[in-house]
């Protein structure tokens, strides 16, 4: 059966509709999951596990789930170092997220990389993490970045490094109300001591924790054991109180946190005695590989030389420094340093190329001004250029009503007559009309020949339009006219009853003796040589006539 394309129209109406809402949908549950993720990591990361990955529709939901993965598994403290769990968050935020969201994908990239042992990749992810942290109002995160890139340079030997960005970090969680985060910023200066060899302070930083009551348990055995292998590992070592945390430990948690704590957990037993036991740890420290050697060999030169056996004691001393100084060297190739030295050189690159593409941009858009403002400077000059030649026109048509008016006034004072009196007395047609343009136009002599404005020109010939477009005004005229000079409009329509009205206009204005500049301004004429056109037009069309005593007419045109 075959579908209408109504049907059809309605079918995909409906289709998109529902596409829609199922987005809609998973990024509602989505923002559900980020609300309580910091409170109830595990339920969170459960319900983020239950999601069907294959039915996430769009690169934005994919990318929103990413990230909650990535932080759901850092939360709950299982280090994956698969980069694939974060990758759809970096390559959807790095173009369309808020800094905010770009700083928490790059930082949870950079967590993944530094559990891969990636450290070169790591410290490249904080740091461009931290590109967006200007930008970002949120202290937490912020301090939990600061933190990272601080592990970053401890894990490469760069402690003073490290120590600054952990004082960051207490800085901006000093404006967290959780205070947790401070604790653990605080266990990390503590260690970060201990690395500086800055014993005291390390001591007086780890007693200073311990004694907090407000410590999780987690927190807390975590502390104690860095603790106790600190008592151990410093230069005055009180492996009795090292050997009472540990067993605790051992007794709650069933293990130790790194072969680091074993090491340090076999000496103290053996510093007590208890060599059997001490024996076992350190038969199980022996399996260990690559850099983690060193606590084995290390421990070993310890314990030998605690027994008295100096010659072994000096080999196990020499083995841990060939690990030591390999662990080290490999460090500082890659070291957190050398590569946000990397790093930093080819953002600069980048920046380079970036400046020159804008300098190109800003010389085209120079460029494009300077057209831009010759055209404008070509615009101006030939409105201005205009302007004069209305000037020129205005000037020469005020000049011409003021000396045709102050002759016909002069006319009428050898009459007597005063001046008010001259346009209501039936003396002149003439006259009248031309005093009644002058009346319009003479208040703008001052400003046209003082300082000329385009628009003066346009009010004034508007003024003088409905002056001319004034039928009523124009009868008057002829009227006028006629009494004065024997009816010679009136013969003038009869003999030629074929003309316009524009054409009777000319007419009577000739026979009232305007001059062409004066006519050129009544009839709204642009120029001399068109008025000259216009007239030649009407003589023209009076000398092919047979109208009787044409020539009468034909003299007010010479």
């Amino acid at each position: 059966m075959k579908l209408s394309k109504t049907a059809l129209f309605f079918l995909f109406f409906a289709t998109s509709l529902l596409a829609s809402c199922g987005r809609r949908s998973q990024m509602t549950q989505l923002s559900d999951i980020e609300s309580y993720i910091d409170a109830r990591p595990d339920s969170a990361l459960a319900s983020i596990r239950n999601i069907d990955t294959s039915a996430l529709h769009g690169k934005e939901a994919k990318a929103k789930f990413a990230l909650l993965h990535a932080i759901a598994l850092d939360k709950n403290y299982i280090d994956t170092a698969d980069t694939r769990v974060i990758q759809p968050a970096i390559d959807w935020y790095e173009r369309h997220g808020t800094p905010e969201e770009r700083l928490k994908a790059y930082y949870y990239l950079g967590r993944e990389l530094f559990n891969g042992k990636q450290y070169d990749k790591a410290i490249i992810a904080y740091s461009s993490a931290e590109e967006s942290m200007p930008f970002v109002d949120n202290p937490k995160q912020n301090g939990l970045l600061c933190i990272g890139l601080a592990d970053m340079y401890s894990i490469t030997y760069d402690n003073a490094q490290a120590k600054e960005y952990l004082d960051k970090a207490q800085s901006y969680f000093k404006q967290v109300d959780n205070n947790e985060y401070s604790q653990i910023v605080a266990y990390r200066k503590a260690k970060n001591y201990a690395k500086l060899k800055e014993w005291e302070t390390a001591q007086d930083s780890y007693e200073k924790l311990l004694a907090d009551s407000s410590l999780t348990s987690n927190l807390r055995l975590l502390i104690e054991g860095d603790y106790a292998s600190f008592l151990v590992f410093s230069p005055v070592s009180d492996y009795t109180t090292a050997l009472d945390i540990f067993t605790r430990i051992v007794n709650k948690r069933g293990k130790l946190n790194g072969l680091n704590q074993y090491g340090a957990y076999a000496y103290s037993l053996s510093a007590d005695g208890q060599y059997e036991q001490s024996d076992s740890i350190m038969a199980y420290l022996s399996s260990a590989e690559g850099s983690y050697k060193y606590y084995y060999h290390y421990y070993k030169h310890r314990i030998q030389l605690q027994r008295g056996d100096y010659r072994k004691a000096y080999n196990s001393l020499f083995e841990a420094k060939n690990v030591s100084d390999s662990t080290y060297d490999e460090a500082r190739k890659t070291s957190a340093y050398k590569a946000h030295e990397n790093y930093l050189h080819q953002r600069e690159t980048e920046n380079r190329l970036k400046l020159k593409f804008e300098f190109h941009l800003i010389v085209n858009v120079l460029l494009l001004l300077s057209i831009l403002s010759g055209i404008l400077a070509f615009y101006f000059w030939n409105k201005q250029r205009r302007n004069l030649e209305e000037q020129g026109k205005m000037s020469l048509a005020i000049e011409a009503l003021r000396s045709q008016v102050e002759g016909l006034i002069s006319e009428a004072r050898e009459k007597d007559l005063k001046i008010n009196e001259l346009t209501r007395v039936n003396t002149s047609a003439k006259f009248r009309y031309l005093a009644s343009l002058y009346e319009v136009i003479y208040p703008y002599r001052n400003e046209v020949e003082g300082g000329y404005d385009g628009s003066l020109y346009k009010r004034i010939e508007s003024m003088v339009s409905d002056l001319r477009n004034d039928s009523s005004a124009q009868k008057s005229f002829e009227e006028a006219l006629d009494n004065e000079s024997g009816g010679i409009m009136r013969r003038f329509r009869n003999d030629f009853p074929e003309l316009s009205e524009k054409e009777f206009q000319l007419a009577s204005y000739l026979f009232a003796g305007f001059d062409n500049t004066t006519l050129m301004l009544v009839l709204g004429i642009t120029t001399l040589e068109h008025t000259r056109v216009i007239k030649s037009r009407l003589k023209s069309k009076i000398s092919k006539s047979a109208v009787p005593g044409k020539e009468i007419y034909l003299d007010y045109f010479k």
